[in-house]
């Protein structure tokens, strides 16, 4: 694209980003709402949330929703570099002490949505969504530091809120104590998180970004994939490139622990599919 000289008929479908080729190729066989959503590193679980939204209305029976994240041109790289968000060591590290910055990765995750009453024997269900929500931070102190106030606003008040309040009086109080973390990495904004989390009673928190990498556009998606196996599989894998908790875990003490062993007492779905 840098160079007109090289431009065809097929460049447009290729780089249109409300056209994207695959997304073209579903909508060849599907109907109902088809969004190519850009949200940066929230873009798949907006994706998930709005496909929820459109089996709850009516406008779909079966979605599917996800991200992918290809990392072709190294130009984003050099940026991030420079403003010194990516590691230099090469690793993730997650909610420790020595966490220097995240390293970018790749990948791609698609969940298929379905209401449950429409789910017949022939499905398999891996997880139930009960409630999601979504929200803007407004002005936080800078495009790497989420605001806290936002994020304890989406937890609190609007996925486990007044809106879902029948939902969320079926689910044990248990159950929303295990959290898949967005930490990435970078000291200020993982301990931004841990401070507003930590009045909320005792909880475990891990981030797939030290196993696989920052996915970006597709890292929502693949903590959902994540969080499903947890629930299928009884056990929280360990976080990796965790040795030395930071500073703000000692004003939680009690109230928050990452794990750095397999096996941390989830219990296994029991009878029929995995819920």
């Amino acid at each position: 694209m840098r160079d007109p000289s090289a431009i065809n008929a097929y460049s447009l479908t290729g780089t249109w980003a409300a056209w994207p080729p695959i997304g073209s190729r579903i909508r060849s066989i599907l109907r109902g709402p088809s969004i190519a959503i850009d949200t940066a590193c929230s873009s798949s679980l907006a994706a998930v949330h709005l496909a929820c939204q459109s089996l709850r209305s009516g406008e779909c029976d079966v979605a599917l929703a996800g991200g992918v994240n290809v990392l072709l041109l190294p130009h984003a790289t050099i940026a991030m570099s420079k403003a010194w968000i990516l590691s230099p060591t090469g690793r993730c590290r997650s909610f420790d002490a020595s966490a220097d910055g995240y390293v970018r990765g790749e990948g791609c995750g698609v969940v298929v949505l379905k209401r449950m009453r429409d789910v017949t024997p022939c499905d398999r269900v891996r997880a139930i969504v009960a409630a999601s929500a979504m929200n803007q931070d407004g002005r936080p102190g800078g495009l790497t530091r989420p605001d806290p106030d936002a994020q304890r606003d989406v937890i609190r008040r609007r996925a486990c809120g007044f809106r879902y309040r029948a939902v969320r009086g079926r689910l044990p109080r248990r159950s929303r104590r295990r959290f898949a973390g967005g930490g990435r990495g970078r000291s200020r904004g993982d301990c931004r998180r841990i401070r507003r989390e930590r009045a909320r009673g005792a909880a475990r928190r891990r981030s797939v970004k030290s196993s696989i990498g920052h996915l970006e556009t597709a890292s929502g998606v693949a903590s959902l994939v994540k969080t499903m196996l947890c629930l299928e599989r009884g056990e929280i894998p360990p976080q990796l490139h965790f040795a030395t908790p930071h500073a703000a875990f000692a004003r939680a003490a009690g109230r928050i622990t990452i794990p750095t062993v397999a096996g941390n007492g989830i219990s296994p779905p029991t009878g029929g599919s995995p819920g």
